[in-house]
């Protein structure tokens, strides 16, 4: 089974991702096209991981397409999400702050419109709503 694990910038995908999971699959120091050749080589032996990605992009959907998935979204708002880039400061995030925080609308944008049935995971109590 693969986890599929979305959410913004900042959600907390990864740490739940480690907390919940032996094996993650992140694009961090990889390309896209890296990670899903990773995770088809996981598939094919048959071991349960995660797979971190904010939103799925055409060509992972494509490779999820007809596998054993599950999707996670990480039900973190937008406030919380500024809030944690800001305590973890990764270095590209907070170069450009504004342009992690316009990446997140669109990420939402697409969550919204999509027909991927997520299932909601929340990290953070507060009573913020998109």
């Amino acid at each position: 089974m693969i986890y599929v694990i979305c959410g913004l910038i900042g959600s907390g995908k990864s740490t739940f991702a480690h907390e919940e999971f032996t094996v993650v699959l992140e694009c961090e120091g990889r390309t896209k096209e890296s990670q899903i050749a990773e995770a088809e080589r996981m598939y094919g032996c048959g071991r349960n991981f995660a797979y971190i990605t904010c939103f799925p992009t055409k060509a992972e959907m494509e490779f999820f397409e007809g596998k054993r998935v599950k999707y996670l979204w990480i039900d973190t708002t937008a406030e919380q999400s500024r809030k944690n880039i800001m305590k973890r400061k990764r270095i590209r995030d907070l170069i450009n702050l504004r342009e992690a925080l316009e990446k997140n609308e669109k990420i939402m944008w697409k969550k919204i419109r999509a027909n991927i049935p997520f299932v909601n995971i929340s990290l953070f109590e507060n009573g913020e709503k998109w």
